[in-house]
């Protein structure tokens, strides 16, 4: 098959798919942890 036009692509694309995933999990746990701190201790 095609494998020199289709290997940097598809590594391309895992790439931008991994690091959307990264942003989208720290941008959860982040609000996670800002929602539920001050609930947890009031200060």
């Amino acid at each position: 098959m095609i494998a020199g036009g289709y290997l940097p692509r598809a590594r391309r694309w895992k790439r931008v798919r991994f690091s959307i995933f990264l942003c989208f999990f720290l941008r959860i746990r982040l609000r996670r942890f800002l929602i539920n701190d001050p609930m947890v201790r009031p200060r």
